[in-house]
């Protein structure tokens, strides 16, 4: 099922009447506690540069080998002695200052895809032996609630289909009905209708976003200053938003992509599909902010590639068990080492 914003807008107002809310969402209960809480994932689809984004300024293999993309010191925003931010994502930084966000490095998988649909499906499904998506699989064991997944899309992913049940396809449009000032962008606008649902407490309990560009083979400067650029606005709208409503410490917002890129640069100054990366999480609630674990070590490299270190499953089974209430080794197929973020 697909629906757009303003229907929903003319039939609740968000107003939380319970008589004029759409049927889809009537059956969300708001009695348990765990219902206050909403996770939202934004995919950087295309496999986003995790060596320019979270960059090792004190680190001379990085400038080796990468002569013409690598972020000078003096342009990024510090974390530490060794490792910056981005410029672009000054709104990040200063959710870091304020122990809101954690950075998790070196996140991937054992021999890892390097093709955007391998790695994707895999991302998606949680296991090489399933067909359907770690969250879908979450609504399966839901049976008496209604879709508690929305993506932010016309489309719906593997991601958010199960065996039985599957999430809705929410048909994201540009309004001039603002709560704050959003970028108008679509990452802007995805967000913007996010916090609208989130504030009107008559939402799903999990949003899947994508933010798509992140291929960057050539002239991968200016492109991924933009993506980040636009990825920072939005998130420090959103955050804003839910801080003045007092909901950010009941919201945890996952963000991740399917693979880093390579170390080394190619020769159209730009960067090729590589394997582990970074992830973030924003929250008003972590009990671990900051650098969750230390950046890679470029001397001991995956066929040139960043070697994982966490499985991104770890992180699954974190936010089914501990944020989501769900029991994650029935959900993945496997037991994986939970993190102590939230």
């Amino acid at each position: 099922m697909i629906i757009s914003r303003a229907r929903f807008l003319k039939l609740s107002s968000l107003a939380g009447a319970s008589l004029l809310v759409p049927e889809l969402l009537k059956g969300i209960s708001k009695n348990e506690k765990s219902e206050d809480r909403k996770l939202i994932i934004i995919q950087l689809s295309g496999g986003n540069d995790g060596l320019n984004t979270i960059i090792p300024f004190s680190n001379d293999i990085y400038y080796r080998n990468r002569p013409s993309i690598a972020i000078s010191r003096n342009k990024t925003l510090p974390l530490n002695d060794e490792t910056g931010l981005h410029p672009s994502l000054s709104g990040l930084r200063k959710l870091y200052d304020r122990g809101e966000v954690s950075i998790i490095n070196n996140v991937g998988y054992a021999h890892p895809y390097r093709s955007h649909f391998k790695s994707l499906n895999f991302w998606h499904t949680a296991s090489a032996r399933q067909k359907t998506g770690w969250l879908g699989r979450y609504l399966d064991l839901a049976p008496e609630r209604k879709e508690l997944v929305c993506e932010m899309s016309e489309t719906k992913s593997l991601a958010i289909k199960g065996n039985y049940r599957e999430g809705i396809a929410w048909q994201t449009t540009n309004s001039s009905v603002l709560f704050s000032a959003y970028p108008d962008t679509l990452i802007g606008n995805k967000l913007k209708q996010v916090a609208q649902l989130i504030n009107s407490e008559l939402c799903p309990k999990v949003f899947y976003l994508s933010h798509e560009g992140f291929d960057t083979h050539i002239s991968q400067i200016p492109t991924h200053e933009k993506l980040l650029s636009q990825l920072d606005e939005a998130l420090h709208s959103f955050t804003k938003e839910l801080r003045a409503t007092d909901k950010f410490k009941d919201v945890v917002v996952v963000i991740f992509s399917e693979f880093g890129r390579r170390v080394a640069e190619n020769e159209h100054k730009g960067t090729d599909h590589g394997a582990a990366s970074n992830m973030f999480l924003l929250s008003g609630g972590l009990k671990k902010a900051g650098l969750y674990n230390p950046l890679s070590n470029l001397e001991d490299l995956d066929e040139g590639d960043v070697k994982y270190e966490i499985d991104f499953r770890q992180v699954y089974a974190t936010l089914l068990e501990k944020w989501l209430g769900a029991n994650a080794g029935s959900i993945l197929g496997n037991e994986f080492n939970q993190l102590n973020f939230i």
